[in-house]
């Protein structure tokens, strides 16, 4: 008697076809229940993170190949910390999404009434309904770009990657709940994994993991430098009125500080008094400087940027000069 009363229950709470297809298969309810819904949110989060990581990385591409002045420009390596961390998600998410997402198609295709469970139409309607959010704030984006004046090829191209990845997941998961022909829900499929696919490809490329062993050494070296140069314009020219004859004058016993060497050769850096006022600091990198090759932005007073670091490969210098009323040498 317990047992059919538990059983109008589930009927009459959740999806009653859920309820028979447990039965039939000797499950218990709650577990059935707890492994689709759990399939169905694991897809959700991994659709998520591809969703976000494919538009992240899309956008720092676009940064790199179309750069704007205007706009924010990819930092000192070119945007690599950024491409690598949306690589990282979709490399190892997307897989995984594909795989689980096969399972569940096969499920359905072996009990047809699995289609109209209830946690699976919730889901799939959230998935609309958060891509449908996103279609229609892209389009305002777009109008309101356009009043700005913002309409580049960058803004342009962006705008287009949030359209198209929201439209497809819009699209798939709509035909997917209405169960039509499979030959749309398969052509949105396969362009998404060729896309995916394409960026991952081209996100490498743009990276170049291969170099990114040189590429710290060479952070080291730019390191280095700024340290360097530190010391002798905010300490030694401040103190002394004067630049260095050479980087041993830098050496300080009660601070500690001793002019740093090349990680890589142990070579001290070449040093050269230019003048008065002038210096340059020379060091040999291994790989050339990703992102803009000119700083066209204003860099505020105070700061170090990375922007008067770049090189190319091989020996760079770096010429410096001393603005006597900016650094102003204390009066004794």
């Amino acid at each position: 008697m317990k047992e059919a009363e538990d059983y109008y229950t589930i009927k009459s709470l959740y999806a009653p076809v859920l309820a028979s297809t447990c039965r039939k298969r000797g499950y218990a309810y709650n577990l059935c229940m707890t492994k689709e819904a759990f399939q169905y949110l694991l897809v959700i989060v991994l659709l998520t993170m591809i969703t976000v990581s494919f538009g992240a990385l899309s956008f720092d591409l676009i940064n790199v190949y179309f750069p704007d002045i205007a706009g924010n420009a990819c930092s000192y390596d070119g945007c690599t910390g950024s491409i690598n961390g949306s690589l990282a998600v979709l490399i190892i998410a997307f897989p995984v999404f594909v795989k689980l997402w096969q399972i569940i198609q096969r499920d359905i295709v072996a009990d047809k009434e699995k289609a109209n469970l209830r946690v699976r139409t919730v889901l799939l309607y959230l998935a609309i309904f958060i891509s449908g959010i996103v279609l229609i704030a892209d389009l305002i984006t777009l109008v309101s770009g356009w009043l700005n004046g913002s309409l580049t090829a960058q803004f342009i191209f962006k705008v287009i990657i949030v359209m198209a990845v929201a439209g497809m997941t819009f699209s798939y998961f709509r035909n997917e709940l209405k169960q039509s022909s499979g030959s749309t829900r398969r052509l949105i499929g396969w362009t998404s994994i060729v896309l995916a696919v394409l960026a991952v490809v081209i996100g490498v490329w743009t990276s170049a993991p291969w170099e990114a062993h040189a590429r710290k050494i060479d952070q080291m070296r730019i390191d280095n430098l700024q340290m360097i140069q530190s010391q002798i314009v905010s300490i030694f020219w401040t103190s002394k009125a004067r630049l260095p004859m050479s980087l041993g004058e830098l050496t300080d016993s009660v601070s500690g500080f001793t002019a740093p060497r090349d990680p890589e050769t142990n070579l001290p850096y070449e040093y050269k008094l230019t003048g008065a006022r002038s210096f340059s600091l020379c060091a040999v990198f291994t790989i050339e400087t990703k992102g803009p090759s000119k700083n066209t932005r204003a860099i505020p007073a105070g700061t170090n940027s990375m922007d008067t670091w770049f090189h190319g490969a091989g020996k760079s210098c770096f010429e410096r000069t001393i603005d006597p009323d900016i650094y102003l040498p204390k009066i004794r």
